[in-house]
């Protein structure tokens, strides 16, 4: 298994610095929350997420474009293993090739202030602190506390996901959300 992981705070910042997203990934794309998945072998855990376009035009709902990229970071160094266009390898063929998912009005958003958010977004950082270190045991392995990270997590992670977008989280790790699902 893994070593330690970097706290889910660091991880997004390096993420956000880190040149691959600065320089590569383009501007108006917003990283998708991360999913746990297993690497090769399944002997280590990494992060996978997907980048979507967002077209935000004044006075319109925005349009959320579907995701165009995925990649894979391990979370012990917040170094990216993987970056993936869609058009090469496509984490969600089975879903429809719609270039717009969704729109996203001011009203759908899961907080409405900037405090409301950034205290959302940090919940859901310590909520993935916690989960990690006992992402995909069974529940006979699980104490009441980590039981309760498991349920507490899934709650947050509900909160703020798009529920158009809800497929494509679902198409990178299949198996995850259906252990989320089992043991929350």
């Amino acid at each position: 298994m893994n070593g330690v992981f970097v706290p889910m705070r660091e991880l997004a910042e390096r993420v956000r610095q880190h040149p691959v997203r600065r320089d590569w990934i383009p501007l108006e794309y917003r990283t998708s929350w991360w999913v746990p998945i297993f690497g090769p072998g399944n002997e280590r855990l990494y992060l996978t997420a997907f980048f979507y376009p967002v077209v935000a035009r004044p006075g319109e709902p925005s349009r959320v474009g579907r995701p165009q990229l995925a990649c894979t970071l391990d979370p012990t160094t917040g170094q990216f293993v993987e970056v993936t266009d869609c058009s090469f390898r496509d984490f969600a063929f089975h879903l429809p090739p719609d270039p717009v998912v969704g729109m996203l009005t001011a009203e759908q958003a899961p907080a409405h202030s900037t405090e409301g958010w950034d205290r959302l977004r940090d919940e859901l950082y310590t909520a993935y602190d916690a989960l990690l270190p006992v992402a995909f045991r069974d529940s006979a392995e699980l104490t009441a506390a980590q039981q309760e990270a498991v349920a507490h997590f899934n709650g947050v992670f509900e909160r703020v996901v798009e529920p158009f977008l809800r497929p494509y989280y679902e198409a990178l790790n299949p198996a995850f959300f259906e252990w989320l699902r089992r043991e929350a």
